[in-house]
């Protein structure tokens, strides 16, 4: 894959060998167009909508660059569309654990879009942790500390900075410059549509992703080694409340080796652990035998971020990462 940074007007028509130039309101923004038969961590399928001349595209936009009044958490977002495959109709939305950013899980972002799925790696305020802001707190703390970067309540974080707000200004920004590329659809007026949205989020951010999905039907939700929250030992409260996404929309991907015993029971009690024994996806291939649980033992220094972060990913014979087929069967390649 090539990167060719450039002034680029959204929606334009990109030949996969071509360099094309134009704005959006003057920002800037970074496309990586991905060439047929490439070596893309998002493997091309086939479909007759999608035709030969597809194309895997990379936007690169600034919190800032999508609303001016986001003065914090304003490293990029990562937004990706695979036109070589049939779309999904469908949104996933990925949000980053404590200080990190989109531009960390890039391969997973990529394998995502190679599902059909448009793709968005969120940039938010994800600093410092929530154990920190919690800590010597009462457990509803996790609680008031999550919907406050959520929906910006004004504990910390306003209404501008929230992830509501950054998601919401993001689809409108892809939907007014690219409409054929179909950012509207994930949009209810003002809001994220949240019955064609999936999340998944690592560490903190499964934590938010996992909250949204208590109080919205959402599409899908994925944690990677999360949620974390406990106080007094005990999972905090919101954990153990009921959701209103349904239990056959969580899936799970964690290392034992970060706090693994807790966190099966964690998803027992959440109510989807009880649907499939967790997968080991290092011995067992795909289907993984419909678990929604999986995990992996693979040897790492960085237990917690191995199963998501670009710099950590074990790498198969050719170089691609070794979860790419694990991240596939996580994201779903159906409606």
């Amino acid at each position: 894959m090539y990167t060719y940074p450039m002034k680029y007007r959204l929606g334009l028509c990109l030949m996969c060998a071509a360099v094309l130039y134009g704005c959006v309101d003057d920002r800037e923004i970074v496309v990586v167009p991905c060439e047929i038969n490439s070596d893309c961590p998002g493997e091309a399928g086939s479909s007759t909508d999608a035709g030969s001349a597809g194309k895997l595209i990379q936007y690169v936009i600034p919190g800032n660059e999508v609303d001016p009044r986001v003065s914090s958490g304003v490293a990029p977002n990562y937004i990706y569309l695979d036109t070589r495959v049939a779309p999904q109709n469908r949104l996933l939305v990925h949000l980053p654990g404590s200080f990190g950013n989109p531009s960390k899980a890039q391969k997973f972002l990529e394998v995502a879009a190679g599902t059909g799925a448009h793709v968005i790696g969120l940039k938010y305020n994800n600093s410092p942790t929530i154990g920190l802001l919690c800590s010597n707190q009462p457990p509803s703390c996790y609680e008031t500390m999550r919907l406050d970067i959520i929906y910006g309540n004004g504990v910390r974080i306003d209404k501008a900075h929230s992830i509501v707000n950054r998601l919401s200004s993001l689809l409108r920004l892809l939907d007014e410059s690219a409409p054929q590329e179909g950012w509207g659809q994930f949009l209810d007026g003002d809001a994220p549509r949240w019955s064609k949205i999936a999340l998944s989020g690592h560490s903190q951010g499964g934590g938010h992703a996992a909250l949204i999905a208590r109080d919205h039907v959402l599409d899908r939700v994925i944690l990677f080694n999360s949620p974390t929250d406990a106080a007094n030992g005990s999972p905090a409260p919101w954990l153990l409340e009921p959701h209103v996404t349904s239990d056959a929309s969580y899936f799970a991907f964690f290392h034992p080796d970060d706090k693994g015993v807790y966190r099966t029971q964690l998803y027992e009690l959440m109510g989807f652990g009880e649907l499939a024994s967790p997968v080991n996806v290092d011995t067992t291939p795909v289907p993984y035998n419909g678990a929604h649980i999986l995990y992996s033992q693979q040897a790492t220094d960085n237990a917690h971020a191995v199963v998501i972060t670009d710099s950590l990913q074990p790498l198969d014979e050719a170089g691609q990462p070794v979860f790419a087929s694990a991240w596939r069967y996580l994201v779903g390649e159906t409606d």
